[in-house]
């Protein structure tokens, strides 16, 4: 069996600004929200269902749409407007609630994947659940 490709990473960033978990991204779409369903469960009043998506594209492209017009998805310190789609630089933090994320990306994983061909989700995908603590 092939290895996964490895598109990116998300780090936790804790409450006191040192790093937590860090995810690979290994799938093409990742979601961030209060649904039992997304990849990254913040579980807080404030957060909707589904809060925001981390997606792939062809080119092997991160890429961040905010879904929340009442609390949006910061990236960095600018609130990103509904449907709004910005593409992750290395080092980029957004935010969700109190919760704050960073995506990080190297040269190595620019070159050595290839790129997403299925829209579907794997089966046995990280779930993170986060609490208002």
């Amino acid at each position: 069996m092939a290895a996964s490709s490895i598109y990116g990473r998300i780090v936790l960033i804790k409450k006191i600004g040192a790093d937590g978990t860090a995810f690979d991204i290994r799938e093409i779409e990742l979601t961030f929200g209060r649904s039992a369903d997304c990849h990254f469960r913040v579980q807080q009043p404030q957060v909707s269902g589904i809060h925001a998506v981390l997606s792939v594209d062809e080119n092997k492209q991160v890429a961040l749409k905010n879904l929340s017009d009442e609390n949006p998805t910061l990236l960095g310190e600018k609130p990103m407007n509904v449907g709004n789609i910005r593409l992750l630089k290395n080092g980029d933090i957004f935010s969700i609630a109190n919760k704050r994320f960073r995506f990080e990306k190297d040269q190595e994983q620019n070159d050595a994947v290839s790129p997403p061909t299925s829209p579907l989700k794997a089966q046995n995908s990280p779930r993170l659940l986060m609490s208002s603590s």
